[in-house]
């Protein structure tokens, strides 16, 4: 088990983190959170890691084998070894010719010793101090040590004499200023003192800082500040202050004044704190075996987690209460994990899936760590053989008040990937639970899943999965079918035969067999009157199934149940049993640490290991892996089929391997680590890859880099690295422009808005064709803003080649320059040549749109991200088409030029949606000039709330559009019979008829768009990829669009008639952004069936229900609304036949999205692929031919068309499957027959082949579940 958090981690200026690992190093990424690298070379524990000052590729280790370590981690090589002849606790400090260590010289005793490595002695500077690392601190300038020892804290400098001060309550840490003559300790009572002078011949001052309740646990200087060069190495002033304790809070102080600031809910207390040496990061080590990487602005980064670890009181009591158990699904070992949760963990990984929240509640800190808080915990839990269900047991009990006891029933839900709670039950029994079994999956029996539980009530109860349909939906739940007792006492363990056909129940020293089905009491088992209780039994399996084996404190007993008599027995004092379901083979671990292995069938055990640890065993579980070669002809060939993995009372994870096996571990992937520069100008040139994706909130919130800090940067670097001067140059007078701004003139500032307000007034006042004009000021501004990114790649990620996309231009050389490049940014949009301003203003400016340019034409293109004036981008645009002889045979997207101007102010050139364009097949013209330009502005605030009076939650959300959010999700949804076309018409109409006044009760209109089908076809993403298609195209006529996605939910009030004032009230907030005649508003409702339900079926008596009322008001306010032009009704619904016939023929297009065709899902398909090649998870990169190429080719098999036809195939064979499946079927591919960095193609397309084959056998098993 990796155990991340033992001491404190180290993180290196290139982007490592450093953890201890019990006798390892583990070098994670900072970037991607995974594991590059283990650094094995000690035969103890590793106790510290410390980054070389002198050469920052080189860390040292300490260990309790007595030596000290120095690595090149990029290598993984150790470069020297010391030896000090005592285990060393922790390298406190490392300077030139002299290291400090805090060793064990003694039985309970600890010293700070002086390491000199060129003569290999040690001199003992300050004596008898604690052992915890936490309890010394040393100043990296004048080698000055404190320490903390109860109430005494103790200074010394090298040659003097020790200085003792005492406080007036127990210190728990310590902590000394970078410069300044200061030292900070946390005391128990969580206040925080500052001693001044300690050194001085001054009075010692001390002051206090107090927030926190409990004691304070870790303190830590931030690296922030001035840089002040020694001859050994770089420190820096200390600008903040971070705390931490069991509160699970970061708190971030100020150093010269009492200002803080809080990173609440960490989730366990915080036992020690990093920082970066840029500061850009901290590093906070947690309880529960946990690593949180957190941002200099409290964002997290990236979580660390190993084997959750228990650190409640009554946890390290009993620190698995549910035991071990196997996930069937994804083959993760499942436990304990934070209070109220249960984690799945992979074990042959060494990684942590995920955390599933039983409880719903919050850790809350004590008041008081003497009166710990009690919790709710998970104390029973079981999967379905196919591991489609769990059930779980939570109990909240603190000896005082009644306990409170839920017995939960949890659904795996393949759309969502999540477990969904489908039945809770209250107080199942009146005393806790002894025993909680899932039964075993029998196709031979034709029943129902059940679950048995066995209580301390003298109860065990049966509990069946029954239909719970209606009306409404279709459900299903568990229920109680049967209660079972014995004589009045106590049940205990429970277990089911390998077939399901046969239960056994404990009762004290009695085995009861029962018939699971009629609850009819089949046999009883007692070895004698005088038998101890039992406390474990197992039914054997495999050839074995006939056997039951039961064990008592002094006794193991196994019975032969085709003659209920006893086949053999053994007196043993057993504490642990366990059986494999792959094989016959059992399992015991005995009072005194032994372990045996046996077949029910055999009394003489086939494997014992004696003294297997040296503490208690309190649970284990075998976890299959399905075949081990190196086991075979063993002593361990008993794990040739599942690995046996036993859990210790200290919560350490035991298993048995070979020692080559450990040697030769490879549950991580070893990684090439190379250097990485900070985020500089000069390291943007330096740099051999430039950063893709970063969002537009991240490129306006990072910080500017100071010119001073950039020249010295030039300066320290060797002159034969670096770039040309003129490369230089560019970057150089960049930040001087970027400081500048930021640090200049109020008054220049107040100008520049004044001019601001001047341009936006004008533009208010000016028409339609004066909008195109954008000021230069703005744009150059909004220049400076921009972050570094490659423009071969668009903003969803996506690849642009023009050779996939069968783009042929004639005489195509385009410069490399990638000064512009870095400042490029692309973005797909829709079916048109499409031009995207960056104002200031959040106005979008348009050109006038001629009528029949709303369909969908091939001559119609998308320009992108555009800073310019609108008549001269115009002109260099066709200018550029025309001059490289630009035709088209299907999407593509161009994002290099070989002008200048375009390079600075346009993004990217896209046509797209050429299949629903028509029947026209041939290759498209560019050059004609004849091209129809849209200008707008993605808006990236994201999505607000809309909220009535007096409700809790939000009625709606509201996006501003275009949306970034929404941005390339039309392009990705795929269907048939051209759906897209077929709206986009109607949208069509609707404005010709409102434009052209048709009177509207002649000829009936209603605006209003249901889309229906079955789940997960993208029924919701499209509403709101066509509500952004359209405030895009129709931008002539409106500025801006408004989409308005209502919370049903919401509306449905908890007060009779309550329901339709609120939809009311929804509609009215809605009418005053119609009134807007500038905006162009969408409203939709998802699953419009919750709103519109058949008023029929509602009736209730004479008086309308509320559900009528709901309809009513919705109905008339459609009716109300739709006489404006500039609205649109959007509706969804999965069943159809529960609407209101009133509304359903209110609907002008009541269009059916259904399952995507086969060559739909070739183009699915086809995109997942190229977005897996584009992040190098399949590599190498391997032509794809599309359905058009494979059609040229007539479909013939050879080495160039192979892998298409194979995934053609496939995506015949997937037909069926809805698009949100499709699009998890790569990833369930890769996690579950894969988990590779790198793939070749032919490798994914076999695996998603299997993907798809398991899809549809989960679903027939879903089918035999009901």
């Amino acid at each position: 088990m990796r155990r991340v958090t033992v001491l404190t981690p180290i993180a290196s200026r290139d982007r490592c983190l450093f953890c201890s690992c019990g006798n390892s190093v583990t070098v994670f990424s900072t970037v991607s959170g995974e594991c590059i690298r283990k650094l094995v070379g000690h035969r103890n524990l590793v106790t510290s890691v410390y980054v070389n000052p002198r050469n920052k590729l080189q860390v040292l280790t300490s260990s309790l084998d007595q030596t000290i370590l120095i690595w090149d981690y990029q290598d993984g090589i150790v470069l020297k070894e010391y030896r000090l002849h005592f285990p060393i606790v922790s390298i406190l400090a490392v300077f030139k010719e002299e290291l400090f260590v805090l060793c064990n010289t003694g039985r309970h005793k600890y010293d700070v010793l002086k390491y000199t490595p060129q003569t290999n002695t040690t001199s003992t500077i300050l004596r008898n101090v604690s052992g915890d690392p936490k309890h010394v601190a040393i100043s990296l300038q004048d080698k000055s040590i404190c320490a903390i020892n109860g109430k005494s804290l103790s200074t010394v400098k090298a040659g003097e004499k020790v200085h003792s001060q005492q406080a007036d309550q127990i210190l728990t840490c310590v902590a000394m200023h970078p410069t300044n003559n200061c030292v900070v300790t946390g005391t128990q009572d969580g206040k925080i003192y500052y001693w001044w002078n300690l050194w001085s011949s001054k009075k010692t001052v001390k002051s206090t800082d107090h927030w926190h309740s409990l004691p304070v646990q870790c303190l830590k200087f931030t690296a922030e500040g001035k840089l002040i060069y020694t001859p050994y190495l770089f420190t820096v002033e200390g600008s903040y202050l971070l705390s931490g304790g069991h509160e699970c809070v970061l708190v971030k102080w100020q150093f010269d004044n009492n200002n803080r600031e809080y990173l609440p809910r960490l989730g366990a207390p915080l036992c020690y704190i990093t920082c970066s040496p840029d500061n850009q990061m901290y590093a906070t080590c947690h309880h529960d075996n946990v690593v949180n990487l957190i941002s200099n602005k409290f964002k997290l980064l990236q979580v660390y987690q190993g084997l959750t670890v228990g650190h409640l009181v009554h946890q390290k009591r009993i620190p698995t209460p549910c035991g071990l158990l196997h996930d069937p699904r994804t083959k993760a070992m499942v436990t304990n994990g934070k209070p109220g949760h249960l984690q799945f963990y992979l074990v042959d990984s060494d990684k942590q899936l995920y955390n599933l929240d039983i409880v719903c509640e919050n850790y809350i800190s004590p008041e008081n760590l003497k009166r710990p808080t009690v919790v709710t915990e998970v104390t029973n839990a079981a999967f379905s053989s196919n591991g489609h269900w769990l059930v779980t047991l939570q109990l909240w009990d603190n000896g005082v008040m009644s306990p409170e006891m839920i017995l939960k029933f949890w659904f795996y839900n393949e759309e969502t990937q999540s477990f969904m709670l489908n039945t809770m039950v209250d107080t199942p029994h009146s005393a806790p639970v002894n025993s909680l079994k899932f039964r075993p999956y029998n196709p031979e029996i034709p029943a129902s899943p059940m679950v048995v539980t066995s209580s301390q009530d003298g109860k065990f109860k049966c509990w069946v999965l029954t239909d719970d349909t209606d009306i409404y939906r279709e459900n299903s739940k568990w229920m109680c079918e049967s209660v079972g007792y014995y004589r009045d006492r106590e049940g205990g363990v429970a277990s089911f035969t390998e077939d399901g056909s046969l239960l056994a129940v404990v009762f004290g020293s009695v085995i009861t067999l029962w018939n699971p089905d009629n609850n009819i009491l089949r046999r009883t088992l007692s070895a004698s009157p005088e038998a101890s209780n039992i406390n474990h039994i197992e039914f054997g399996h495999g050839t074995c199934c006939h056997y039951l084996v039961a064990c008592s404190k002094d006794q193991l007993v196994v019975w032969d149940l085709r003659s209920c008599s006893v086949s053999w027995s053994v007196d043993l004092n057993v504490s642990l049993l366990l059986s494999d379901p792959q094989t016959d083979n059992m399992a015991i671990i005995t009072s005194d640490h032994t372990l045996y292995i046996f077949q029910p069938s055999n009394p003489e055990p086939s494997y014992t290991h004696k003294s297997l640890c040296d503490d208690k065993v309190v649970c284990g579980v075998f976890i299959p892996h399905f075949g081990k070669k190196e086991y075979k002809g063993t002593q361990l060939q008993w794990q040739s089929q599942s690995q046996l993995y036993l859990l210790m009372a200290k919560q350490k994870l035991l298993t048995l391997l070979f020692e080559e096996e450990v040697k030769d571990d490879k549950s991580y992937q070893q990684m090439k680590l190379t250097p990485s520069l900070p985020q500089t100008p000069f390291s943007l040139l330096m740099s051999k890859e430039r950063k893709t994706g970063v969002s537009a909130t991240d490129r306006h919130s990072q910080d500017a880099v100071p010119s001073g800090q950039f020249t010295q940067e030039l300066i320290m670097a060797a002159p034969h690295t670096q770039p040309n001067v003129s490369l230089l140059c560019n970057k150089f007078i960049q930040s001087l422009l970027i400081r500048n701004r930021k640090n200049g003139n109020k008054d220049d500032d107040k100008d520049d808005e004044d001019e601001e307000e001047e341009d936006s007034d004008d533009k208010s006042h000016s028409d339609s064709d004066s909008d195109m004009e954008v000021d230069s000021k703005v744009t150059g501004r909004q220049r400076g803003t921009q972050d570094a990114k490659t423009d071969s790649h668009d903003a969803t990620g996506n690849i642009v080649s023009p050779s996939d996309n069968f783009l042929c231009s004639e005489g195509q050389n385009l410069q490399e320059d990638y000064l512009e490049k870095a400042l490029s940014q692309t973005e797909y949009i829709g079916s048109q040549l499409e031009r995207l301003y960056k104002p200031e203003s959040l106005a979008e400016h348009c050109t006038e749109l001629a009528e029949c340019s709303l369909y969908i034409l091939p001559d119609h293109m998308a320009v992108t991200e555009l800073t310019a004036n609108d008549k001269v981008i115009k002109d260099r645009v066709t200018s550029l088409l025309q001059r490289q002889r630009v035709a088209a045979y299907g999407d593509f997207k161009l994002t290099e030029f070989d002008d200048d101007f375009l390079k600075n102010h346009v993004v990217s050139i896209s046509l797209c949606d050429t299949d629903i364009a028509g029947p026209n097949k041939k290759g498209i013209d560019l050059t004609d000039g004849n091209i129809q330009l849209h200008v707008f502005q993605l808006q990236n605030d994201g999505p607000g709330t809309e909220e009535l009076d007096d409700e809790d939650l939000a009625a709606a959300s509201h996006w501003i559009l275009p949306a970034g959010e929404f941005s390339g999700i039309w392009e990705s949804l795929v269907f048939d019979d051209e759906v897209k076309h077929r709206l986009l018409n109607y949208a069509t109409t609707t404005l010709l008829f409102s434009d052209r006044q048709v009177d509207n009760t002649i000829i009936t209109w209603n605006k209003v768009i249901l889309l229906h089908g079955p789940p997960g076809t993208g029924k919701t993403s499209l509403c709101k990829a066509l509500a952004q298609k359209l405030v895009i195209r129709l931008s002539s006529r409106y500025k801006y669009g408004q989409l308005i996605e209502i919370n049903s939910h919401s509306l449905c009030s908890k007060w009779f008639s309550e329901s339709g004032k609120l939809v009311m009230k929804m509609f009215q907030k809605i009418q005053e952004l119609i009134d807007d005649p500038d905006a162009l508003v969408f409203v939709l409702i998802d699953e419009v069936e919750s709103l519109t339900a058949a008023r029929k079926s509602s009736m209730s008596g004479s008086d309308p229900s509320d559900a009528i009322r709901v309809v009513n008001a919705l109905l008339t306010q459609l009716d109300q609304i739709k006489r404006f032009p500039n609205v649109m009704i959007l509706t969804t619904s999965n069943v159809t036949g529960a609407i209101d016939l009133a509304f359903v023929d209110r609907a002008d297009i009541k269009q059916y999205i259904g399952p995507p065709s086969p060559e739909a899902i070739f183009k699915i398909y086809h995109s997942c692929i190229q977005e897996l090649m584009r992040v190098g998870i399949i590599f190498p990169e391997e032509q794809i031919f599309d359905l058009r190429a494979l059609t040229v080719m007539r479909f013939i098999e050879n080495d160039a068309t192979r892998n298409s036809l194979q995934l053609r195939e496939i995506s015949r064979q997937s037909y069926g499957l809805s698009g949100r499946s499709l699009r998890k079927l790569p990833f369930i591919a890769h996690a579950m027959y894969l988990q590779s960095a790198q793939i070749p193609l032919t490798r994914f397309l076999d695996s998603l082949n299997k993907a798809v084959q398991r899809q549809f056998q989960e679903r027939e098993d879903l089918t035999k579940d009901s």
